[in-house]
């Protein structure tokens, strides 16, 4: 994930692995006002995500859209990286050496970037989905079946895993050091791959999803401004009259209802996750050489991505009645 794993962060204090030499000094009254800033960010997402999932897994009128199944697993994406990966990579960046076990170093740690991947790639199979059940020759949204969403969102797992976390867990390394310390760092056979790693994530996590969602947005509002007749022609073998218009015209209005909520999120997405997508690419060189302005681009960057995760649930309230109705009586 963004809180140091995949990439050689720099922090208040270095050990001997990283790539920045002398460390970047941040006072310590800024440390305890942006853990602080962030603990709160974070407390608050983790409220607001696990609404989302009770309120998607309990609630009959939103438990049966398919595509709530997505908006949930992303959630739960969301939710995992503000309980892991966040506590995790805050007690990396404060402490010189690996205060925890060596499961905790080899396993959980590595993990994180997991989570980074199911929630982006769960946006990208809503946008996708609406696209392909709009473009279809005629839709059938009496047979839509809640067993492909859950199949998807299973895919997306295993593939967040394979191309983001299995690298770093085949690289992670547990050792102590002669002063009785122990070190959870990465340790790359090439000093080549981490950089390419970083850019292969940024791709797989930012810039391969994001142009998925923005083609399947165009081609959606080309498609929701095509006529009504067109729509009738292309069903004229399956549907009779009233039927088409009524089924046309439910398309129309869910597709719509989905664009409302996502463009939101997409766009908080691409904006928060840049600068983060940004310095993964950035060469190791330039760190090096502009320590005090890297380390505070990162600051930046995690602080962006932090919000990130944090705001969708404020999103689908603020945009959605459902979802506005479902959160209210969880509360109350």
């Amino acid at each position: 994930m963004s809180f140091n794993n995949s990439i050689d962060v720099p922090k208040g204090n270095f050990n001997q692995t990283n790539n920045f030499g002398q460390p970047s000094v941040e006072p310590s009254w800024l440390v305890v006002i942006r853990l602080a800033v962030e603990a709160v960010i974070a407390l608050a997402g983790v409220i607001g995500n696990f609404a989302v999932c009770f309120a998607i897994s309990r609630h009959r009128i939103l438990s049966t859209v398919p595509t709530n199944t997505y908006i949930r697993n992303a959630a739960i994406g969301d939710l995992a990286t503000l309980l892991v990966s966040f506590p995790f990579g805050t007690v990396r960046e404060q402490f010189t050496y690996w205060p925890l076990c060596e499961f905790t170093c080899r396993y959980i740690f590595p993990m994180g970037d997991i989570f980074f991947g199911v929630s982006i790639w769960s946006i990208t199979a809503i946008a996708v989905e609406r696209h392909r059940i709009l473009s279809a020759r005629f839709p059938q949204l009496a047979f839509r079946s809640m067993a492909k969403p859950r199949i998807v969102c299973a895919v997306i797992w295993i593939f967040s895993f394979l191309g983001i976390s299995l690298p770093l867990l085949l690289v992670y390394e547990y050792y102590h050091l002669p002063n009785g310390k122990t070190m959870c760092v990465p340790m790359w056979p090439h000093e080549g791959l981490p950089y390419i790693y970083g850019i292969a994530l940024s791709l797989l996590s930012y810039v391969i999803p994001l142009s998925l969602i923005l083609m399947s947005y165009c081609a959606i509002k080309r498609q929701l401004r095509k006529s009504e007749s067109f729509h009738m022609e292309i069903a004229e073998t399956s549907f009779t009259r009233g039927i088409r218009t009524s089924q046309v015209s439910l398309v129309k209005t869910r597709t719509r209802r989905v664009s409302k909520i996502m463009t939101p999120v997409v766009a908080v997405f691409a904006i928060t996750v840049l600068p983060l997508s940004i310095f993964r690419v950035i060469p190791n060189d330039y760190h090096y050489n502009n320590q005090k302005y890297s380390f505070i681009f990162f600051r930046v960057s995690i602080f962006f991505y932090l919000f990130n995760t944090a705001c969708n649930p404020f999103i689908y309230s603020l945009v959605s009645g459902r979802f506005r109705r479902s959160f209210k009586e969880i509360f109350s």
